[in-house]
């Protein structure tokens, strides 16, 4: 609602929690999206469940690739 775009990151340490990220974008094509700005390579990023999530909030992986 404000123009941001963001994302949910993992963050590792003696819990696994998400953190909220603001990235710029790029290119947008067949359901893809070239993220320009704000990640690293490698950073693990949340693609379902993420409606209500919290910073901060405790979360499991499960299944997806590493």
């Amino acid at each position: 609602p404000d123009g941001r775009t963001t994302v949910w990151v993992i963050e590792t340490g003696e819990e696994t929690t998400v953190a909220e990220r603001q990235v710029g974008i790029g290119q947008v094509f067949d359901g893809r999206i070239e993220v320009t700005d704000g990640l690293e390579a490698g950073t693990r990023v949340v693609t379902r469940g993420n409606e209500n999530l919290r910073p901060g909030q405790q979360v499991r992986i499960t299944g997806g690739s590493t």
